[in-house]
């Protein structure tokens, strides 16, 4: 007696949980997000070409940064660099920052593109 009473237990459990994770599926269903690295605000664009200055520091892949900075925005790339060094300096970034910006800034123009996306 005590065994059926537990399994009935764990079984209403199951039955509670699945019904509940249905429901909350129906009420708010998930949603593919909207944005895209296109549409980050000033701030957060100026940091996400700081994490590719980074990633140059690391490697020297020019035509790799390029890449990565033109899914940042339509503009060439040493355009997106340039603002984001002048931004980085509003926005107080440190010297060793904006020294890693400025060299992923040159490395764009020893490109044979000049710095525009590939």
């Amino acid at each position: 007696m005590r065994g059926g009473r537990f399994l009935w237990f764990l079984v209403s459990l199951a039955l509670g949980i699945v019904l509940g994770l249905a429901a909350g599926r129906a009420a708010a269903p998930l949603r593919e997000p909207g944005g895209s690295l296109k549409t980050l605000q000033p701030q957060a664009q100026t940091e996400a070409v700081l994490m590719v200055a980074q990633i140059y520091a690391g490697d020297g892949n020019a035509a790799g940064a390029a890449q990565r900075l033109s899914a940042l925005s339509d503009q060439p790339a040493l355009r997106l660099v340039q603002q984001a060094i002048i931004s980085g300096g509003e926005y107080g970034y440190s010297k060793a920052d904006l020294d890693a910006m400025l060299r992923l800034a040159q490395g764009l123009q020893s490109l044979p593109s000049g710095g525009s996306t590939p």
